[in-house]
């Protein structure tokens, strides 16, 4: 499960992403969706939003260690959002293991 909440009214609807990345750095598995049960333009401050996810993984997906990123994006531009500090456009969650 995924937890959010604004810190400030969101400018617009934005989007999220959780990408598995496998061991030859390709994405195997994602998913993409609307968080918080409605459009992020709405949200207000302070209020507590919960998503579940299930990315999908490739059924031909290898076995071994996978990254699990997690990121924004503008919606419909699919432009992604930065991180604040400018470093990157997604955040590392951890890593699950794939065995076959």
């Amino acid at each position: 499960m995924l937890q959010w909440q604004a810190h400030a009214v969101p400018g617009q609807s934005y989007r999220f992403f959780v990408h598995l990345v496998g061991p030859d750095g390709k994405i195997w598995g994602q998913c993409d969706q609307s968080a918080g049960q409605e459009p992020t333009s709405r949200w207000q401050v302070g209020k507590p939003y919960a998503d579940l996810i299930a990315p999908a993984l490739a059924a031909d997906a290898p076995a071994g260690r996978y990254h699990v990123n997690l990121g924004w994006y503008e919606y419909p531009s699919m432009q992604r959002l930065p991180l604040a500090d400018g470093s990157a456009d997604f955040v590392a969650l951890g890593e699950i293991e794939v065995a076959r």
